[in-house]
């Protein structure tokens, strides 16, 4: 029996905040973002702060600055001192010609004495001023201004986004993520205010980032077709995750025991993008959670590919994970939206959205929902539109 399905109004939102030695052009920067992403790169750079920053009394009025120690983020700030009293940060950057920039430093408590943080948001090839405040539990504050020249960007993105059409609307301090799609050249993860202005450039390996997920303080985001990295709040990768014979495709979230479920390709399989994997972010484990081919079979079957190219049947591109440990899923090939329940237990199908038409004749018609009201479905070239 069929069931029911009243007017159905589907969101997807894709929210990506960010975090933040100097990377500059050069023919070799994908080899040198690949040596950022390992581990002996990060705790030599941490060593290398480390013994740099040394023992010193580091004031509001004797700040320890270091420029990008982990490589990261080509337009940001390491940052360290104490105040003699709790305080809460905040900082602002202005350059000329752009929109200042004003931010507030992550602490884990809201107010301190300790203040480590990183500070993002410089404009490339500009003497930018940075002005930190201080301001104290009776509301008193102090400010102290310093002058940084920043060199080149490592890529050629625009620093200030030309807004051509929209509305007005004041869209508060947030900042806004483009995740890149995989280029000849070196890829980025770009990150822009609400002013169009350039605040953060984060090299990667190569491909693209997803998403970007946070997760106790760290953020978590796939840095190359096979390699997932865990960044904190300073910037620094505490992790590097391989995922061996599993290339991460488009989408992943954290299941309800904190560990990535991610779709991906098996490259030990001769079709693609069918697949659901999980990551253990502690134990760095990489299992397989679900061969999509076990529940649609048949209807892999029944489709065709060419021979001697991967075998593009199912294509699922975006997941959603609840809390009942089953994930919502969306196929390009077949226009339609999946539920499977107990990924981790005993997978089963729970239901399909999608054309009636499409799955017409298929062992599939039993979990596909009704249309009821105006929603309009219409099958074409593996597309709803």
């Amino acid at each position: 029996m069929k069931k029911k399905l009243g007017n159905i109004l589907i969101f997807v939102l894709i929210i990506g905040l960010t975090i933040g030695y100097g990377i500059y052009k050069d023919s070799q920067s994908t080899v040198t973002v690949n040596k950022i992403y390992t581990m002996e790169f990060q705790e030599q750079a941490l060593s290398d702060l480390e013994n740099e920053k040394g023992n010193g009394n580091y004031t509001l009025q004797n700040i320890f600055m270091k420029y990008n120690p982990f490589s990261t983020n080509t337009q940001s700030m390491y940052v360290y001192f104490n105040t003699s009293k709790v305080a809460k940060i905040t900082y602002t950057v202005s350059c000329s010609d752009y929109a200042d920039f004003t931010a507030t430093a992550y602490q884990a408590k809201e107010y301190q004495k300790e203040h480590e943080f990183q500070l993002i948001g410089l404009i490339p090839n500009c003497t930018n001023t940075i002005t930190i405040t201080a301001t104290y539990k009776d509301g008193t504050s102090q400010s102290v201004s310093t002058n940084y020249t920043m060199g080149s960007l490592l890529g050629d993105e625009d620093i200030q986004l030309k807004q051509v059409s929209g509305s007005k609307q004041d869209l508060g301090n947030a900042l806004y993520t483009l995740l890149g799609n995989d280029a000849d050249d070196q890829d980025f993860v770009y990150v822009y205010d609400t002013n169009g202005v350039l605040r953060g450039e984060i090299p990667i390996i190569g491909y693209r980032s997803h998403r970007m997920l946070m997760q106790n303080q760290i953020l978590y985001m796939s840095v190359s077709t096979h390699r997932m990295a865990a960044i904190n709040h300073l910037g620094m990768i505490e992790h590097i995750y391989n995922l061996g014979n599993y290339m991460v495709r488009h989408d992943y979230q954290f299941d309800q025991d904190g560990n990535l479920i991610l779709l991906a390709t098996n490259e030990e399989k001769n079709s693609v993008e069918d697949c659901i994997i999980k990551l253990d972010v502690d134990s760095e484990e990489v299992s397989e959670v679900l061969d999509l081919e076990d529940l649609f079979k048949s209807y892999k079957e029944s489709t065709d590919h060419k021979e001697g190219s991967k075998w593009d049947w199912l294509h699922i591109n975006t997941l959603q994970y609840l809390s009942d440990d089953s994930v919502i899923l969306s196929s390009r090939e077949t226009s339609s939206i999946f539920k499977i329940n107990d990924i981790s237990t005993n997978p089963s199908i729970g239901y399909i959205i999608g054309n009636e038409d499409f799955w017409k004749d298929t062992d599939y018609t039993k979990y596909l929902y009704t249309k009821v009201g105006d929603l309009v479905l219409r099958q074409e070239k593996g597309l709803i539109k």
